[in-house]
């Protein structure tokens, strides 16, 4: 493997520090307010901690004494557009303060839905659900339920009671030699820890929505459609559970990789996968092994000038630590357009299609992989 070569393994897999030791360093005083939501309704959020009784934290230093803590939060639709930030987007980050986000904690469930379908949220290695917050406020201003995880040990995450957990996953300096094949590997064990998170977060949401004690989201998911969106590493946890459940309607990943049994035996639900710039051939190619075993409808989508974080905020509040070649509000624009009309498309069944909208970005190339029975079903 060549150093360039090295030198991308390491900016995609080791480089996504942790975020609790980045504020201090390339981030503006001033108040950045993210994009403002396109849909009708507003957004309300809600934020929970769900330890796992039936899963041990082997990762934990009070192991075997320590379960699985996830932290999970909903984004919502409620009534009233969003005409005006609410200055909420990490209440436990005091070092994001000044980051303006549209959501309004614990507000109603519009009335005038009875249901919304619901979008998994999986973060990549070493971040957190808080910088996805725009594409979760578009999709609930849309009338989609956005459920966020942040993954103990993969990404970052922190508790209402101060403690904070760091990634303890960085690819060996011997692996990034290479083959890749060792890394996708090495990726499979932190995967599979997302596997088992987002399953009982879905579990646990389930849980809430069969009898939420604040009456908020009661009734309120349509369980029946389900849709997935996983940055990098989060591919591996959306994409293996949705693998596996039969209520998915729909699967995006941005430059992730699914669990190489998933590639091996195909989804059975529409896929769109998502590139940017800089991703190295050979990690295009270990994504693209889902592409000849799909078994539905499966988009593969180039955006020139994109680089990896272009589909979350980090661009936008780290510009110093995390350069984009695009305007990153037009990089979130553009990812929010996707994955609205992608969900719209195959999760709710309505809207232009995928293949029917103008990207904003120059040079943007879409490829259609027809699965077997195109046409029947969607």
């Amino acid at each position: 493997m060549s150093r360039s070569m090295r030198w991308t393994v390491a900016f995609l897999f080791a480089g996504f520090w942790a975020v609790a030791s980045l504020p201090a360093q390339g981030q503006s005083t001033t108040t950045i307010t993210l994009p403002q939501p396109t849909g009708q309704f507003g957004v309300g959020t809600v934020v929970w901690h769900w330890p796992d009784p039936d899963r041990l934290d082997e990762l934990s230093p009070y192991y075997p004494n320590a379960v699985r803590e996830i932290m999970a939060q909903a984004w919502y639709p409620a009534d009233g557009p969003a005409t005006a930030p609410t200055g909420v987007y990490a209440p436990l980050d005091r070092d994001l303060a000044n980051v303006t986000g549209w959501s309004k904690p614990g507000a109603p469930f519009t009335a005038q839905l009875e249901k919304a379908p619901l979008i998994a949220l999986c973060p990549g290695i070493r971040t957190a659900r808080n910088f996805y917050t725009s594409v979760a406020e578009d999709l609930a201003s849309h009338g989609y339920v956005v459920l966020g995880l942040d993954f103990p040990y993969v990404g970052f995450v922190e508790y209402p009671d101060g403690r904070t957990i760091s990634s303890a996953y960085t690819v060996p300096p011997d692996l990034a030699n290479g083959p890749y094949v060792f890394v996708d590997q090495f990726l499979e064990t932190p995967g599979n820890l997302e596997i088992g998170d987002l399953r009982f977060a879905l579990e646990s949401l389930e849980r809430i929505t069969d009898e939420d004690p604040a009456r908020r989201l009661t009734g309120k998911v349509d369980w029946k459609h389900l849709g997935a969106f996983g940055h990098s590493l989060g591919a591996r946890g959306c994409g293996g559970v949705a693998a596996d459940d039969h209520r998915f309607d729909a699967v995006v990943s941005m430059e992730g990789a699914f669990p190489i049994a998933v590639r091996e035996q195909g989804l059975k639900v529409p896929v769109l996968l998502m590139f940017g710039a800089v991703l190295p051939q050979y990690v295009r190619d270990t994504i693209r092994q889902v592409i000849p075993n799909r078994r539905d409808d499966l988009y593969d989508l180039t955006l020139p000038s994109f680089v990896h974080n272009n589909i979350n905020e980090l661009p936008l509040i780290y510009p110093t630590r995390f350069l984009s070649l695009v305007d990153p509000y037009v990089g979130l624009a553009e990812t929010r357009d996707v994955l609205l009309t992608f969900f719209d498309q195959y999760v709710r069944g309505t809207g232009p299609g995928i293949s029917s909208v103008p990207s904003r970005i120059p040079g943007s190339t879409l490829l259609f992989y027809p699965g077997p029975g195109h046409g029947n079903d969607h």
